[in-house]
């Protein structure tokens, strides 16, 4: 019957009739439900919504008499209810019930345990596990001493109670107690009846959560085997065991795999049940999470439309499968960087969730974690921080603090922190969940290896290179044991460990991992894969770290080629490719190609991001710098000072990225020989950073050779000497005497000495320097001189070296442009007057200096997001 008739029906009754014939019509449907399975799932979802209209009516009715009749139809519609979604109307029923059978026939009555088990289920389905659990063991007790240890439902009682333990995260009791489920059900059911088998299943789940892979997988293989002989390969447990298989081989990193297995499960799903069955959509959610990890984001898109589509249809609009397949949608749509759209989906989801099942739902509070997440993406830290404080909140009240779930978003808080730059309390957080994770999971799980890494990162963040190795090392060697060394996990913990080792300047260390990390994404993801152009991205980094600008250019095109196909032109991570390939430009000494590129990106992200996001004033940031290598100051200093605004505004005047861009300021103060103005910022940069990053950060210590560099140029030459010999000290202590900043504050503590004319100190150095350099991995041997032997020649390799160092070999011209000097005809002059020549190289001391302090007009490098480094999860 038309849903309009029922409605009409009833408007057209008394209220007293209304009640008396609703409640006819709920006790007449129940006689069409049988209590053995088996009815098809059509007929179940058509009576459902009788069901519901009745409800409001029907539960009012007080069943303190037992009524037979009564106490069957709300017991078999809580149960209705519950499978077909609808928790907490199952939970109004099952609560009638159960306080019905305890007060008529006693707390011990099988039918009274019967009911419990029910309700604990539902509290299962509402994530109240730890409710489920006292209920399940009650459950447990009562059927081992009424019914005995072998009977079938006490064992039913066990396989629940163990799937419990399993959502609280409770994997050791979860796995006893399937193996004692296991034995019973194969000594008294026999090797191949479907309980045996389904038990099976269920302790493969339990034995990939305890890292135990091998022996999940040869499980699922083993009740995929047992179901295709047993029930036939077209029968739906048979489907469902080739799925979880899938799942395992997802988990795994087995993608390809997967994908071949869902595809087949989707195939015949769609034969034998048809398109709009529950299973079909479930069977399409699983492979729409396979094309995402296989980085098919397009593929899974579409799916997860139909998916979308049809549970809306199907269930409704506010369904709890509806409002999951929205989730999963705005996942995806996050992946391909549509985050507007995401945050759209999100905001829906929370509303929803909000409304129907309460703030404290956990699936409420995972709500408000992922619309956090996608908050982080464009770039609404403030916002992305309140929710994750709230998230945080509400698992530690519900879940308790050392759930998994509430250490995942306690890595998410510490990843915004990170991003807001309060290092200290990423610090702080992260130290926290590694601990936890330690205690809880054991030192080998990949949850606490998953915590060491983002501990490594913040690390990094703190410019504690060292400690950032020493963790990276760990993850990449626990991962190779324990996953493999083609894992997808172990191949992103060798590309983070490259990272590390690019910061500490170890450029052919971290060159030999990053290829590595390419072949083995090349190989096993594709060529087009964004993990396999991530790698690029970074290997581009560390080639631009060599000097080896030429491989840096190929890549980085290539990059932005393949991103241009298979994202589009105005995909974030497209714009991302566009601005690094414009840094290399800029460090080929090829400014204007740098410039149009860096003006395509500002102009994409005002569009796209919007004036105020980082990525937006990042881009002004680049821009600006490149002005400043075009002798463009005044439109260098126009956007510095926009950025600076902009910054202090929405980030505050302490934050990291407000810091550098007074640095950048003060830098291009500098080159328009405003060195009062130059000083005072440069100061306050060198005073905040020692207050908020600690005097030996390489942060801090840059701004003090920045000070030097403008105290030189003003003339101040003492107060320069002093500074540069703090620099000195500290990155030989921090980086070690081979490192190239400490190579620079060599030259640069050389330079000094020279416009003070102390040729002898400044000679020393120049020599040490010189060394150094040539000693490092791919130096390339000295041509035209083995030894210096004089002030005026090694002034000369000084200058010469400085724009080697900064735009390559192949455009030394460049920088011989940039100092005016005919560099080879001095080198050839034997007959110039000694003290002529003295002070011609003092002059040209000086505009190396601020040549020198030009070029350190630092770069931001664009980074792809790295959800795993990050450690979000939707």
């Amino acid at each position: 019957m038309h849903p309009l008739v029922h409605t009409w029906g009833r408007d057209r009754m008394l209220l007293n009739e209304r009640k008396r014939c609703c409640l006819m019509a709920f006790v007449t449907l129940s006689c069409s439900l049988r209590w053995e399975k088996g009815q098809p799932y059509g007929f179940q979802r058509a009576l459902v919504t009788h069901v519901r209209a009745n409800m409001v009516y029907s539960r009012s009715v007080n069943n303190q008499r037992g009524i037979s009749y009564l106490d069957d139809a709300y017991a078999k519609f809580g149960d209705l209810l519950q499978k077909q979604g609808y928790p907490k109307e199952a939970e109004i029923l099952q609560i009638k019930v159960l306080n019905t059978r305890n007060g008529i026939l006693g707390v011990e009555h099988p039918d009274t345990i019967r009911a419990m088990a029910s309700l604990a289920l539902t509290n299962r389905d509402l994530r109240r596990y730890t409710e489920t659990e006292k209920l399940e063991i009650q459950v447990l007790e009562v059927r081992k001493r009424l019914l005995g240890v072998e009977h079938p439902d006490t064992i039913q009682a066990m396989a629940n109670l163990a799937v419990t333990y399993g959502s609280l995260g409770k994997h050791t009791e979860a796995e006893k107690l399937e193996i004692q489920v296991l034995e019973a059900r194969n000594r008294i059911l026999g090797v191949e009846h479907p309980d045996t088998i389904h038990a099976i299943g269920n302790l493969a789940e339990t034995s990939y959560f305890l890292q135990k892979y091998t022996e999940a997988e040869k499980l699922e293989m083993q009740v995929l085997d047992a179901s295709n002989r047993i029930l036939g390969v077209e029968h739906p447990d048979t489907i469902n065991a080739m799925a979880n298989l899938a799942s395992t081989y997802q988990n795994l990193g087995k993608y390809t795999e997967a994908e071949k297995l869902q595809m087949q499960v989707l195939d015949a799903s769609n034969r034998i049940l048809g398109v709009e069955h529950p299973d079909t959509i479930k069977a399409m959610v699983g492979l729409a999470a396979t094309y995402r990890k296989l980085g098919k984001y397009t593929e899974a898109e579409k799916l997860e439309i139909k998916v979308l589509d049809a549970a809306s249809r199907i269930l409704g609009v506010e369904h709890t499968a509806t409002i999951h397949a929205m989730g999963h949608l705005a996942a995806t749509y996050r992946n391909l960087g549509k985050h507007t759209e995401a945050e759209k989906l999100e905001i829906q989801v929370l509303e929803v969730r909000n409304r129907i099942i309460g703030e404290e739902h956990p699936d409420t509070i995972q709500a408000m974690a992922n619309l956090a997440i996608t908050y982080q993406n464009l770039g609404k830290y403030t916002e992305a921080e309140k929710l994750q404080i709230q998230a945080l909140d509400g698992w530690n009240r519900i879940l308790g603090e050392e759930h998994p779930q509430t250490i995942l978003v306690m890595g998410n808080l510490a990843s915004t922190y990170y991003e807001l730059g309060k290092y200290t309390e990423a610090e702080k957080l992260e130290i926290q969940v590694l601990d936890v994770r330690n205690r809880t999971l054991g030192v080998e799980h990949l949850g606490t290896i998953h915590a060491m890494g983002n501990l490594a990162a913040t690390y990094q963040s703190l410019g504690q290179f060292t400690e950032a190795e020493k963790l990276g090392i760990q993850v990449l060697d626990a991962r190779n044991r324990i996953l493999g060394v083609d894992h997808p996990h172990t191949i992103t913990a060798m590309a983070h460990l490259a990272a590390t080792y690019r910061n500490l300047g170890k450029y052919t260390e971290a060159e030999r991992l990053e290829i590595k990390v390419l072949g083995a994404r090349s190989r096993i993801l594709g060529v087009e894969h964004p993990d396999t152009i991530k790698a690029m991205v970074e290997l581009a980094a560390t080639f631009q770290g060599l000097g080896k600008y030429i491989e840096t250019e190929k890549l980085e095109m290539q990059v932005l080629d393949v991103r241009n196909r298979t994202i589009g032109v105005e995909h974030p991570h497209t714009i991302n490719a566009m601005a690094n390939l414009a840094i290399t430009y800029y460090c080929l000494g090829q400014y204007t190609e740098a410039e149009k590129l860096e003006m395509q990106v500002l102009d994409a992200r005002n569009r796209l991001l919007g004036v105020k996001h980082p990525d937006t004033i990042r881009a002004m940031e680049n821009l600006a710098a490149t002005y400043g290598c075009l002798g463009q100051y005044t439109e260098a200093e126009e956007l510095d000072m926009q950025v600076l605004n902009a910054r202090n505004r929405i980030l505050g005047v302490e934050h990291p990225d407000t810091i550098t861009a007074m640095a950048h300021l003060a830098a291009t103060y500098r080159n328009l020989e405003k060195y009062m103005e130059a000083e005072k910022l440069e100061t306050q940069v060198l005073d905040a950073r020692s207050t908020i990053l600690g005097v030996e950060h390489p942060d801090t210590i840059q701004a003090m050779a920045n000070l030097a560099a403008t105290c030189q140029n003003s003339g101040k030459c003492t107060e320069a000497e002093k500074l540069e010999m703090q620099v000195l000290d500290a990155r030989n202590r921090i980086l070690g005497v081979e490192h190239p900043d400490t190579i620079n504050a060599l030259e640069n503590l050389a330079l000094t000495y020279r416009s003070q004319e102390k040729y002898m100190e400044a000679e020393k150095l120049e020599t040490q320097a010189f060394e150094l350099k040539n000693k490092a991995p791919g130096a390339e041997p000295p041509h035209t001189i083995t030894t210096i032997t004089n002030v005026q020649m090694a002034e000369e390799i000084q200058a010469l070296d400085a724009g080697s160092t900064v735009l390559g070999e192949e455009n030394l011209h460049s920088t011989q442009v940039v100092l005016n000097h005919p560099a080879q005809a001095l080198l050839a002059n034997t007959t110039m007057n000694p003290e002529k020549k003295a002070h011609f190289l003092s002059k040209l001391a000086k505009r190396v200096s601020k040549f020198k302090s030009k070029i350190a007009h630092l770069f931001h490098k664009e980074k792809d997001l790295d959800e795993d480094f990050a450690g979000t999860s939707t």
